[in-house]
């Protein structure tokens, strides 16, 4: 089994705070009765240093030759001989400059996906960034039971876009090389797959989240999201702040389409710096 599924705790949390539209009203319904996971994108992540590593240039002249032979060199064709020669030149300067591999990982990131769940059900922190200072859910996810029972283990070792990874917390920012995101520029899949380590990475600064993470590639997907059923979701937490109406319209949401579900109300503590949890 793998390191990470080794260690992945049994339940994690994903806190969630009410939408003020019909759309993630829905997203949010089918979060919590059908275990609908949306994978949000690179660039929404509320972190401007996520998913924004630093480049080593170390692309081989032969990488070079192939994506200015290839689509990635798109804007040559048709072109006079003398006009494509100046644009060679002009591509292998800007290959030479980390804004240029910039880009074009912004291009490669953006067909990734990120759901992200914290290992804590109560922390205080949590439910003040993330369910509008208390007025939110948490939903318990029984994701370790899902994945062992959803994939063999050589298949999630193989890819581990299909599984969760919990984050790292350090000081520095990672380092990508750019030839390996020329080498997934080219159709190498097991280079795309070691650029998406970027994703497991996050400042300090943000590790009380204790977060774990499910990345997933969704090129050909028009929604970036996945239908586990309803049988991960074991717990939702009423935040200790929920309007009385959303609270309704939760256990309405239990009531009529995931009656296994069970629903919790969360409490600050009469004498400590705590959330607490009814039985």
């Amino acid at each position: 089994m793998s390191q990470d599924l080794a260690i992945l705790p049994e339940c994690l949390f994903k806190y969630r705070h009410f939408p003020d539209d019909d759309d993630g009203l829905a997203w949010l319904k089918s979060l919590i009765t059908k275990g609908v996971l949306y994978h949000a994108e690179p660039r929404l992540l509320n972190d401007p240093f996520e998913c924004n590593p630093c480049w080593v240039t170390n692309a081989t002249q032969q990488q070079l030759q192939m994506l200015w032979s290839s689509k990635a060199s798109g804007e040559a064709l048709g072109q006079p001989k003398k006009r494509r020669g100046r644009l060679r030149k002009r591509f292998a300067a800007r290959c030479g400059r980390a804004d240029f591999w910039a880009e074009k990982w912004g291009g490669v990131a953006a067909n990734f996906g990120v759901f992200s769940v914290a290992q804590r059900a109560d922390s205080v922190l949590m439910w003040a960034h993330y369910t509008d200072q208390f007025r939110g859910v948490c939903v318990e996810l029984a994701l370790k039971q899902h994945f062992e029972n959803s994939w063999d283990v050589e298949a999630r070792d193989r890819d581990k876009r299909l599984r969760p990874v919990r984050v790292d917390y350090g000081q520095v920012r990672p380092k990508l090389e750019t030839s390996g995101l020329a080498a997934a520029m080219l159709g190498d899949t097991s280079a795309l797959q070691q650029l998406a380590r970027v994703f497991e990475v996050k400042a300090d600064d943000w590790s009380y989240e204790q977060e774990w993470r499910l990345i997933r590639s969704f090129t050909r997907e028009k929604v970036r999201a996945i239908e586990c059923g309803g049988n991960i979701v074991r717990t939702v937490l009423l935040g200790p702040r929920i309007r009385p109406e959303y609270a309704k319209l939760v256990r309405s949401w239990v009531s009529s389409d995931a009656p296994h579900i069970q629903v919790r109300q969360a409490r600050l503590s009469l004498e400590d710096f705590k959330v607490v949890l009814d039985p």
